[in-house]
């Protein structure tokens, strides 16, 4: 009995957890790979599971245990048929199209989300009115439900999506949905086998010994207030780890893996982690990813993820530890449930919807760190000081690693060490923070005051003009601490800049620099005018400094808030001063493009970033023939691959090598102080032609190299991406 109700409830959880990336990446393109998409995802399924608990809760109320066993297998067998690999036909709105995300959702995978996500509190309820000696526990399938949902979700990225295709994921989806309806029904069977002998006397006992039970509406909101901040916290450790690399599942099941983890440990009947452990771990990760998200400091990311996802989970282990520490009776177990599930739906749409709408920066995410602090038990707030020892040979530690990365006259490994020093003595100044600030009252005011001193100390070193934030995410508008140049940034990334000087302000500058590769490439090129350009991203504009008297500018851009700051003369006036036709579409470019049936681009640009991430369907077999289908005969694809984290070249290698065309690249890495001040920034660039001919005078230039693939990266298709394969590591691979 004990194995079928554990199965039953491991496969209703991974069928749950699979569904969630896979339908998620199904709809990510027409999205323009925005972070958002996956929170937005997110919120969806917690607001399913919160109606299946609800239903759940109420339906084991008002009807009994064999009452509700006979009713589940009704809407269990429904969910099947109306399984839908349908996709909603319309283009979503390009200004918040978080109202579409939902529908397209409910019509694809609702109802067979909310069937399975009452199946955990209803199983274990069933099962804690069978004579057997766990149902005097039942809590513990909780942990086999997160184990079967963990599984589910790394087995995701590391196997199912690179094996199967959508079409495959969808049946072996539903061929496991079938398998799950008999095991339910073997599950309800059993329940209405009992006779009055069968029932547990552990749940006579229990319903006797809880008659006097009452919970606080105080208990209640404790209860939702310990799950909204793991929840939010979720969803915040997810947008910062997928702005700067990519919104693909790899980096979406991380986090949510970790969040289901927490719930495994603490609900095990044999915790493996020490709820003492997690609370001294909280006194030393409190400051260390509040520096480093308050500061912007930009390190690699085999550091600064590390911490940010430590701290998340030691934070979500606290919250998610007092919760099963205040877990009611066993007869209370379904309201328990709902308010745990209210609590992580709240904590979503706070994150996901709430936050975006009122606060124009991501301020959310450090300030529920804040509350996960608040949230510690309160006889555990204050310690015995035993770190002072520690503490100074941090400090001298610090003062002996500086030197050392200073001295190897690499500024890379000179910032990378002092951030690591600049970690170390923030670790452990953390300790003394909870040791002074001894109640949580404190604590809220210590270091509510210590975030709120280190963003005006940021914000003062630059003069913004504009913060606004969108779907898309948070864009930026300041004037440089020289007061030269207007700096356009999305996200933690500079996407353009342009110089105050009227005499010069028609330069290209950073990526687009006329010394640079782009410059190089448009200086080559003999086309009479007038040329038909299409450039995927708009930026400010920079790319319309090339445009000719003439010539055709056709940019596609997906966030509204972009066109409107490249269109500001205040603050940047490329497009206003283009000699070209210069038109912005707005919409995702790659379905722009498609619907576009009339054009026919001797360019065409790639330059679409979400903050420093290139949306992955962008760079597809699927893609490159549509660009292929829109170029003229002698037309040029140009790439600027230009990444903090990922090594693109090799992707693009197999990519251009599938479609049968040449291309070269040109690495313009290795600049001098001075053209950085003067805004040339380091870029990275692939030119592809049909015919070598195309590019005659680049093949001619050393600076243009032959494009190489690497062993292990294979052609990336919209069923196969691996962004595991392109990331740049320590050893520099």
């Amino acid at each position: 009995m004990q194995f079928l109700f554990s199965t039953a409830l491991f496969i209703s959880a991974a069928l749950l957890f699979w569904a969630q990336p896979m339908v998620s990446k199904m709809v990510l393109p027409l999205l323009g790979g925005a972070p958002l998409v996956w929170n937005t995802c997110l919120v969806f399924f917690q607001a399913a599971l919160l109606g299946g608990y609800l239903y759940a809760h109420l339906s084991s109320r008002f009807l009994g245990v064999k009452g509700q066993a006979l009713l589940h297998c009704i809407p269990v067998g429904i969910a099947y048929f109306t399984l839908s690999s349908g996709w909603i036909d319309s283009t979503p709105p390009v200004d918040w199209p978080v109202l579409w995300l939902f529908q397209f959702l409910l019509v694809t995978i609702g109802f067979p989300f909310f069937v399975l996500s009452a199946t955990a509190p209803m199983l274990q309820r069933w099962y804690g009115w069978i004579r057997h000696p766990g149902a005097r526990n039942p809590y513990f399938l909780y942990a086999a439900s997160n184990l079967g949902s963990f599984i589910a979700l790394f087995g995701y990225p590391l196997f199912l999506e690179s094996m199967l295709d959508f079409d495959a994921q969808r049946r072996a989806w539903s061929i496991g949905y079938i398998g799950f309806m008999l095991l339910i029904l073997g599950c309800a069977v059993s329940v209405w086998r009992l006779n009055a002998n069968d029932i547990t006397s552990c749940s006579k006992e229990n319903t006797k010994g809880d008659s006097g039970q009452t919970i606080s509406n105080r208990k209640r909101l404790h209860w939702i207030a310990l799950a909204f901040v793991p929840s939010s916290l979720l969803l915040g450790v997810t947008n910062h780890i997928t702005t700067d690399i990519a919104a693909a599942p790899l980096f979406w099941v991380i986090p949510l893996g970790l969040y289901l983890l927490t719930f495994v440990f603490v609900f095990a009947r044999k915790p493996l982690i020490r709820r003492e452990w997690m609370l001294n771990a909280q006194r030393y990760l409190i400051l260390p990813p509040l520096v480093l998200y308050m500061g912007g400091l930009k390190t690699v990311i085999w550091l600064d993820f590390p911490i940010h996802l430590a701290a998340f989970f030691v934070f979500s282990m606290v919250c998610h530890g007092e919760l099963e520490r205040t877990k009611p009776h066993p007869n209370r177990l379904t309201e328990f449930y709902l308010w745990l599930s209210l609590g992580g739906v709240l904590g979503g749409l706070f994150t996901a919807l709430i936050a975006p709408a009122i606060f124009n920066a991501i301020v959310e995410y450090p300030i529920l760190m804040i509350a996960a602090c608040v949230l510690r038990p309160r006889e555990s707030v204050r310690g015995p000081l035993r770190n002072m020892s520690l503490l100074t040979w941090a400090i001298v530690a610090a003062i002996l690693i500086l030197p050392i990365g200073i001295m190897t006259g690499n500024r890379e490994i000179a910032l990378h060490v002092g951030t690591i020093s600049l970690i170390l003595v923030c670790s452990f100044g953390g300790v003394f923070f909870f040791y002074y600030l001894n109640t949580p009252k404190r604590i809220a005011l210590g270091l509510g005051s210590f975030l709120l001193a280190g963003s005006l100390m940021v914000q003062s070193q630059q003069n913004v003009l504009m913060r606004d934030r969108g779907f898309f995410g948070v864009l930026k508008v300041a004037v440089d601490s020289r007061n030269e140049y207007h700096l356009f940034y999305h996200g933690t990334t500079l996407h353009g800049a342009q110089l105050l000087d009227p005499e010069r302000r028609g330069e290209a500058l950073t990526y687009f620099h006329r010394n640079g590769p782009l410059g190089q490439f448009f200086a080559s090129i003999d086309y009479a005018a007038p040329r038909s350009i299409a450039i995927f991203g708009l930026g400010v504009g920079t790319i319309a400094a090339y445009g000719r008297a003439g010539d055709e500018m056709m940019f596609y851009e997906i966030d509204p808030n972009v066109e409107t700051a490249a269109r500001n003369a205040d603050w940047f006036t490329y497009l206003r001063d283009c000699p070209a036709k210069v038109n912005v579409v707005l919409g995702d470019a790659r379905v722009s493009l498609r619907n576009k049936t009339d054009v026919s681009y001797d360019l065409i640009i790639q330059d679409a970033f979400s903050s420093d991430a290139i949306p992955t369907h962008l760079l597809t077999r699927e893609a490159f023939q549509l660009y292929q289908s829109k170029l003229k005969g002698n037309g040029v694809l140009v790439f600027n691959i230009t990444n903090r984290y990922m090594d693109l070249e090799p992707v693009l290698a197999r990519l251009i090598e599938d479609a049968g065309m040449v291309g070269f690249i040109q690495r313009d890495l290795d600049l001098s102080m001075e053209e950085k001040r003067g805004k040339r920034y380091p870029s990275i660039w692939v030119v592809a032609a049909r015919n070598q001919e195309d590019l005659k005078q680049l093949i001619s230039d050393p600076r243009w190299k032959s494009l190489e693939d690497r062993e292990g990266v294979r052609l990336w298709t919209d069923r196969y991406s691996n962004i595991l394969s392109v990331l740049k590591t320590p050893w520099g691979g």
